[in-house]
């Protein structure tokens, strides 16, 4: 397709210009190049291997000037080649650097997500089953279905002066916690988190394109992650990878 589309630009340009002795072989070439170049993003590949079957320098530099040219437009308009299209088209993220650790790219949903119980901020913290080992270790407040808040059964059952004091539970629930949706990947959850200075993350399903559109739309709460989880999460990708 790209000798086609080349060597048919450079037929057109003799036809225009005949006194520029244009050469429509060397328009083919540099077509090629530039179209594997953009499609596959082995911008360096297209420009050695079309070289290689010419052996002619004096092609070099616009091979080099189309294969530039053709990957910045490609990323310009689109951000996946040929070979991550239909991936990422599934949800799958792939990396865009030559190495990357391939469990960074997995999605939350794809590790260990602690179950939660979810409290009405008004709820009063003496309805909370402390002693209940076998229920769920974190409590989500929310209000207007947004979370707000995080408690920590454990953490409650070691400060129970200041849960039995309060009025709502929303008082003693932590706020050092971010929010993001199952599909984010593990690499943008550890850089959220980071940033934010958080403990943990809450973790929620992703949201429709119809309920984006409605202001204040309560959102699914699925659980939330810790940085224990994740610690696990990752040393279980580097067994991958210890050999």
């Amino acid at each position: 397709m790209g000798a086609t589309l080349g060597g048919a630009y450079g037929t057109g340009l003799c036809a225009l210009f005949p006194g520029l002795a244009i050469d429509p072989r060397v328009f083919a070439l540099v077509g090629m190049t530039a179209l594997v170049a953009g499609a596959t993003g082995a911008v360096l590949t297209a420009i050695v291997m079309i070289f290689e079957m010419t052996l002619n320098y004096t092609v070099v530099l616009p091979l080099t000037l189309a294969a530039a040219v053709s990957f910045g437009l490609r990323r310009f308009m689109l951000a996946d080649s040929i070979y991550t299209l239909k991936l990422a088209r599934r949800g799958h993220v792939m990396p865009g650097a030559l190495q990357a650790n391939a469990h960074l790219v997995h999605h939350v949903a794809d590790i260990e997500v602690a179950k939660v119980t979810v409290l009405p901020w008004d709820s009063s913290p003496h309805t909370l089953k402390l002693d209940d080992e076998t229920g769920p270790a974190h409590f989500v407040i929310v209000r207007n279905g947004a979370a707000i808040g995080v408690l920590a059964r454990e953490w409650a059952l070691c400060h129970a002066a200041l849960i039995h004091q309060a009025r709502c539970i929303e008082e003693v629930a932590q706020s050092d916690f971010v929010v993001l949706a199952s599909d984010t990947t593990v690499f943008d959850l550890i850089a959220r988190m980071q940033k934010a200075r958080a403990s943990l993350a809450v973790i929620v399903a992703p949201m429709t394109s119809e309920a984006q559109r409605r202001p204040r739309s309560p959102t699914q709460i699925l659980g939330v992650v810790t940085k224990a989880h994740l610690t696990e999460a990752l040393a279980e990708g580097m067994e991958l990878f210890e050999d």
